[in-house]
This record gives C-alpha cells, structure tokens and sequence, in this order.
C-alpha cells in the first residue's frame, strides 16, 4: 500500500512496487486498484526523474474478437522470419 499517495479516484487503493530487476531504471511503480480489483492507472517513476503513466478506462472482459483483427500484414519489401516458440 502507499498510504501517502491519494488515488485519482475515491475508493481506489494505490499500491506502491520498487522493481528489483529494472532498479536501474525504474525506482517505484505504482499501481492504482479499484474495489472491483481491476489496474485503473499505472505509474513509472524512473531513476532519472522522469514518470510515464497509464490510465485505463472502458475495460472489457471475455469479448470475442475477430482473428482478421490479428492479421499481419507487413509492408512491402520488408523480410519476415518465423519461428516456433522456444526456438
């Protein structure tokens, strides 16, 4: 929990990370909860000052979703190289 930061909305809970595998890069992240446990903002405090934030809104669960909004269509010219997994 970060008991000092107030969350942007009321009832949400701010939980506060500090990153062992990018501490040279990123010192804290914060993570704005709602009560129905769903990430409503994203906070990235980096070592050099600077702060990159996520808000998310309109979030949807289960929804299907066409495969043609999956389809990779590279441009012209450009080399592709597939591989298995793991590989």
């Amino acid at each position: 929990m970060a008991p000092d930061l107030s969350p942007l909305r009321a009832g949400d809970v701010v939980l506060r990370g500090v990153p062992q595998a990018l501490a040279e890069q990123i010192s804290e992240i914060l993570l704005e909860v709602t009560p129905e446990h769903r990430i409503t903002r994203i906070v990235l405090n980096e070592v050099d000052g600077s702060v990159t934030e996520y808000r998310f809104s309109d979030q949807k669960e289960n929804e299907a979703i066409s495969d043609a909004r999956f389809h990779f269509s590279p441009p012209p010219g450009t080399e592709t190289v597939e591989s298995e997994p793991g590989h």
